[in-house]
């Protein structure tokens, strides 16, 4: 999410590789045979890729250390703020850089449209 890179360059890393045969995809009914990839997609775009390691050499790690504690320093901020909301509360204990907001008593969609006038932007899901 923070590589800096267009969608379709991103990796799943497994600590376990048992894991990871629980992502191929299989088709039995292609009309070259048998097709097996470890995405649904199969093959990955080649810009993608490349924006990708483009990004890379650009931040190198010390810059991507540098974006991963910032990103943090808001989420530090932004849980900070929301205590002192009366009626928007933050779901669960985040511990990375994504957060779910949640009220009882204000529609949470109103608070996602007015954030969205002054800049913010948010994935608005129904079962956070």
């Amino acid at each position: 999410k923070y590589g800096y890179a267009a969608k379709g360059a991103s990796v799943v890393l497994y600590r376990d590789s048992a894991l990871r045969k629980h992502q191929f995809y299989v088709y039995t009914d292609w009309s070259g045979g048998i097709y097996g990839s470890p995405a649904v997609t199969g093959t990955r775009p080649g810009g993608a890729i490349a924006a990708a390691w483009t990004a890379l050499q650009y931040f190198g790690r010390e810059g991507y250390e540098a974006k991963a504690r910032q990103c943090l320093e808001v989420v530090e901020k932004i849980r900070v703020a929301v205590e002192d909301l009366p009626d928007v509360y933050i779901l669960g204990q985040p511990d990375m850089t994504i957060l779910a907001l949640a009220s009882d008593s204000v529609d949470i969609y109103e608070v996602g449209d007015e954030l969205g006038l002054k800049g913010w932007y948010l994935d608005r899901q129904q079962h956070p």
